[in-house]
């Protein structure tokens, strides 16, 4: 729920309108994949929780750096972290987009480096606290767990085209192929439709704001509704 709500907020304010947030957040748990692997993979979802609650806190703080907005994303952090050590790239994403606000906003240079100070000793207390491996030796016990979870240590098999393949040599196309498999066909041909038509109105001129939490033009706001709209009745039908 909580990730849920926190994509809600994202779209929300991305868009300037909480119906086109509302939809999204349908959308989102509505999912015939999430749905499928509710049944089955008890991490990955958990992950992608408190990774999207991580992007919402990381866009407040940027906007109002305080000191209960760094709190707040070093927990989402810790939590996404201590499921997935994947999670580590929210720090990537906290400390580039903080350069770039640093770079772009002056006035908002003293606060947001406080919070950064504030920010990262908290995310590491939290991601020692959630994880007792590491309570001994963290440092050392959290780049041996990244290094080992960074790669298979069986020699696995996977069924693709009709071959049995070892996960150590998937191709290129592995990803892709089976995000088109598992992902519903209106869902494809609406994000197919939405980024040709936002490639076109970027094109005239009329696309999004050069800000990444400012709302976009007029019809690019239009084509993103009904594309989310639709996407929800679809995704409605198909569970």
């Amino acid at each position: 729920m909580a990730g849920t709500y926190a994509f809600y907020r994202l779209a929300a304010r991305r868009f300037r309108s909480w119906p086109l947030g509302l939809l999204g957040a349908v959308l989102l748990w509505t999912s015939p994949r999430l749905f499928a692997e509710a049944f089955y993979n008890y991490k990955d979802l958990v992950f992608l929780a408190f990774f999207t609650l991580g992007i919402y806190t990381l866009t407040r703080l940027l906007l109002r750096p305080s000191w209960r907005w760094a709190l707040a994303h070093a927990l989402a952090t810790g939590a996404a972290v201590d499921v997935r050590t994947m999670g580590v790239l929210l720090l990537g994403f906290t400390f580039f987009f903080a350069g770039l606000e640093l770079w772009h906003r002056p006035a908002v240079r003293r606060p947001l480096l406080l919070a950064l100070l504030l920010y990262l000793p908290a995310a590491a207390a939290v991601v020692v606290a959630g994880w007792p491996y590491l309570w001994e030796q963290p440092v050392t016990h959290f780049l041996a767990a990244f290094q080992s979870f960074s790669r298979y240590r069986s020699d696995m098999l996977v069924q693709y085209w009709g071959q049995q393949i070892s996960v150590r040599s998937l191709p290129w196309h592995y990803v892709p192929v089976w995000l088109l498999i598992t992902t519903p066909v209106a869902y494809s041909l609406l994000f197919g439709a939405g980024v040709i038509s936002l490639a076109a109105a970027v094109s005239r001129g009329r696309g999004m704001a050069a800000h990444p939490l400012r709302p976009p033009g007029p019809a690019v706001r239009r084509l993103v509704f009904c594309s989310i709209g639709g996407c929800c009745a679809a995704s409605l039908g198909s569970v």
